[in-house]
């Protein structure tokens, strides 16, 4: 297979032997035209409950069902079974979408080496990356037989283009003149076109679940005007409580939510009770993949999420023998001992996760704080640094991650063509005294506790979020607080559900948000170089609306960041690597100048278990966003070897 993305140093799937210096770095260079090599089956065959149906004259045969050129995916482990339930414990009914959503254009392979198809059997790029020419796979089929056809590709863009919906078109499908145009080949071709030219475009269809760039129009356009009939849309705004159709559209369409909703995906959803106890997803008929033997996928009947109160209660169906196959919610390495000494009764065995971002509890300070007093003085680089000088960063490690890991700050890791060990190293030393000294010159007066007064002459509070899926973070949030008093500033920590975060730091109510960093790795930090400026991230959300809007909402940035976002410009609208690398190297030495984010430790290892007899997960994986485990390695093929 001729890859779109190729890779200039090795790159392998993560085993338990992995050390840090050997996590894997790749280096995109988007170039050629895409091909399915895999020879597809002439055979055909399907689960046996979708064989009834067909014999009961409901469901079209197999062969009609498929695409002419199916995706044809070859097994981690073994040609697998039909039968069973997947399951998975989740939070909420929306929590767990990466199971089943990434079904992009073009997808990462398992390693995270190259790009490789997906929905689309090939692409090239051409003039130079400013076109880029998909073509889809004639034939696949939506979740209710309906075609998935490249008008589907173009009312995705119709959507994103609907003021109403967004009022900025998503910055990441542009280029540094804008939004580029989307148009209809035939019926399977479609063609991006972008004044300047796009590099990294190939490698964006594989991230996350930015390739899913199709909507089902024959479905969304009921609710959609200038489709949708006037008198049914009324209604069904009235219906749903809202003023205006925009209001209640997300929720019509979305497939988590709404069964009715067709999908590409191995299983769909089926009609869910509000507050049941869980959510099923049923085997999709149409799915458009086969293994190599012809066999119509997925394996599995159902995925099955069972919604918990909290992750300690995922975490005890996990030891229970309870859950399938798991990452999400039950990773971190403080559960291993419990997980290792129950494995045997409940069955199960686990799976070694390297996680390659550059920081595994970054502090995100709020920059743009609505308090004056606190947005200046978290902006003050010296408090920062002072801050940095107060963290024991190995006792955090130590006491909050097993003692896996050493100290870091925010900075591409050693495998990256782009480290810098000063970059990494620097503000680490722990040394209190010199913490204190540069707070004394930052916020000198105290109160009659020995606390540390605001700019303002006023007490300072310091309150952080922390996730209270994240034990880890909230352990070394406990120690931060000790480190905080060490300094003078008082420092609480706020334990919240996540979702209850999200709506605190979007209303930018928050002081400080301890969270992982991606971006360690060459694809990440290209992609996505969110903690090396504001791009999009909650410690400078006015500026990174600033930069996402064009300047039309948040806050001007300063002067150093609104440089590194017009580099990050010229940086996705280049077809030429080299130029690519020279402008992120030139990000990366303002961030480190700037140091607008405080970095405490870097673990880069996590847990995953696995029952026994579930087959096709691999021994050990990649964990991060960018690459949105399970999806990159098929839990379409996960079977049931009992």
């Amino acid at each position: 297979m001729t890859a779109v993305a190729t890779v200039v140093a090795s790159c392998a799937t993560p085993t338990s032997e992995v050390t840090e210096k050997e996590v894997a770095t790749a280096t995109p260079a988007p170039k050629e035209a895409v091909a399915t090599a895999t020879p597809v089956p002439s055979e055909h065959r399907e689960a046996p409950p979708l064989a009834e149906l067909v014999d009961q004259g409901t469901l079209p045969s197999v062969d009609e069902r498929l695409p002419e050129e199916p995706l044809v995916l070859e097994p981690i482990h073994q040609i697998g079974k039909y039968g069973g339930d997947f399951v998975q414990g989740v939070l909420n009914p929306n929590d767990e979408m990466r199971v089943l959503k990434y079904e992009p254009l073009a997808r990462w392979d398992i390693p995270w080496v190259e790009v490789i198809p997906g929905v689309a059997k090939a692409w090239e790029a051409q003039d130079e990356s400013r076109t880029w020419v998909f073509h889809l796979r004639k034939g696949i089929k939506w979740s209710d037989g309906e075609p998935f056809t490249a008008d589907d590709v173009l009312f995705y863009f119709e959507e994103l283009t609907n003021t109403d919906l967004y009022p900025n078109f998503p910055k990441k499908y542009t280029t540094k003149s804008g939004p580029g145009t989307v148009t209809k080949l035939d019926d399977y071709t479609v063609q991006f076109s972008f004044v300047e030219p796009f590099g990294l475009f190939a490698l964006l269809m594989a991230a996350r679940m930015d390739g899913n760039v199709y909507s089902p129009a024959h479905y969304n356009q009921q609710f959609f005007p200038g489709y949708a009939d006037k008198a049914a849309l009324d209604a069904k705004i009235k219906e749903a409580g809202v003023t205006n159709w925009y209001e209640g559209y997300a929720t019509w369409i979305n497939p988590m939510v709404n069964s009715e909703v067709p999908v590409i995906w191995a299983w769909h959803l089926t009609p869910t009770p509000p507050g049941s106890p869980q959510v099923v997803f049923e085997r999709n008929p149409y799915y458009w993949k086969v293994d190599t033997e012809g066999s119509q996928l997925p394996y599995c009947d159902r995925f099955v999420t069972r919604v918990a109160g909290d992750r300690e209660a995922i975490i005890m169906m996990a030891v229970a023998g309870e859950i399938s196959y798991q990452y999400h919610h039950i990773s971190e390495l403080k559960n291993l001992p419990m997980y290792t000494k129950n494995a045997e009764k409940g069955d199960f065995h686990t799976v070694d996760c390297t996680y390659p971002g550059m920081g595994d509890c970054i502090l995100h300070f709020n920059l743009n704080h609505k308090e004056a007093a606190k947005r200046q003085l978290f902006q003050d680089k010296e408090f920062r640094i002072g801050i940095s000088h107060a963290l024991n960063r190995q006792e955090m490690v130590d006491i909050a991650n097993q003692g896996v890991g050493f100290p870091w700050q925010p900075a591409p890791l050693p495998e990256s063509t782009f480290y810098d060990e000063e970059m990494a190293t620097e503000y680490i030393e722990y040394d209190p005294d010199k913490a204190n000294g540069i707070l004394d010159e930052v916020i000198p007066d105290k109160d009659s506790e020995g606390f540390r007064l605001g700019p303002d002459g006023e007490s300072l509070g310091i309150v952080c979020i922390v996730n209270s899926d994240r034990q880890s973070h909230i352990d070394s949030c406990v120690l931060i607080k000790e480190y905080m008093a060490a300094v003078g500033i008082r420092w609480e920590n706020k334990v919240q559900d996540r979702a209850l975060s999200n709506e605190v730091m979007a209303a930018n109510d928050h002081d400080v948000w301890p969270f992982y960093g991606d971006a360690g790795l060459d694809f990440d930090i290209l992609l996505q170089p969110k903690n090396y400026f504001a791009m999009n991230t909650w410690y400078a959300p006015l500026w990174a609306a600033w930069y996402n809007s064009g300047g039309s909402e948040g806050e001007e940035p300063p002067e150093a960041m609104q440089v590194q976002m017009a580099l990050y410009d010229e940086l996705t609208s280049s077809g030429d690597p080299e130029l690519q690398h020279a402008k992120m190297e030139e990000i990366l030495r303002i961030a480190k100048e700037e140091y607008w984010t405080v970095g405490t430790w870097r673990g880069g290892k996590f847990v995953a278990i696995c029952k026994n007899s579930f087959k096709n997960v691999p021994d050990a994986h990649w964990v991060t966003w960018p690459y949105p485990d399970p999806g990159p390695f098929n839990p379409c093929t996960f079977f049931w070897d009992t």
